[in-house]
């Protein structure tokens, strides 16, 4: 909510874009347009750290092996380890400043460049030797078994077919220009036609499926626990 804030309020003092001024500081306008631009551009950033968010916290490094392990071996280990990179490293570099704030000398500058070198050290050596484990182990040499099965089930065969078809609706409009929606010069939103009240239900219901699915299995949840 910071980032989308900060975004909205930067955005119309640099700039000055936009031909509806709402108010004027030293001669310089603050217009309309610039502040829903800033809106906008905040909410596409939000959108972003949730999305990245949100796949850190739903695939897992068993489940990037799975899907890519069989097709690209080498490229799955490699997109698993670099996932597992970012909080281990952080674990390690708190461990390192932890253990050096003991002994070291009072320069904060220098005690987080010590831990830091230090992290990255460790990080590479473990990335080396995970690297050597897996080649000797022989990954990616012949077809590997999985300790996890992900079966495709009826149910993700519907989301799919939905999913795919309410994406190729949401791109369809788009192409056709039935969901343009221009900020600058000035707002102008596109014509309220079927085919854009179609894109635009088809787009809010793509977004908030994840959504429904997690309130439908709430609702499963409660009502068998119950009956219980």
């Amino acid at each position: 909510m910071l980032i989308f804030l900060l975004v909205t309020i930067t955005n119309p003092l640099f700039s000055h874009k936009g031909v509806t001024p709402l108010i004027f500081i030293n001669d310089i306008p603050i217009t309309l347009e610039a502040i829903v631009y800033g809106a906008v551009l905040g909410l596409m950033l939000l959108s972003v750290i949730l999305w990245f968010s949100v796949f850190n916290s739903v695939f897992d490094s068993e489940k990037l092996i799975y899907i890519f392990g069989r097709f690209l071996p080498r490229l799955a280990l490699l997109f698993s380890m670099v996932l597992h990179f970012v909080p281990k490293f952080i674990l390690v570099f708190k461990r390192t400043l932890a253990a050096q704030s003991d002994f070291c000398c009072k320069n904060k500058f220098k005690q987080y460049i010590g831990a830091f070198s230090a992290s990255v050290s460790v990080m590479l050596e473990g990335s080396v030797q995970t690297a050597d484990s897996m080649s000797a182990r022989g990954y990616g040499v012949k077809k590997r078994s999985f300790y996890c099965r992900f079966p495709f089930t009826k149910a993700d065969t519907v989301f799919t077919v939905l999913s795919l078809g309410m994406l190729t609706t949401v791109l369809f409009a788009l192409a056709t220009g039935q969901l343009d929606f221009l900020i600058y010069p000035h707002i102008e939103m596109c014509d309220i036609t079927i085919l854009s009240v179609i894109g635009m239900s088809a787009f809010g219901v793509l977004s908030f499926m994840p959504f429904i699915i997690e309130l439908k299995e709430e609702l499963v949840w409660k009502f068998s626990l119950s009956k219980i």
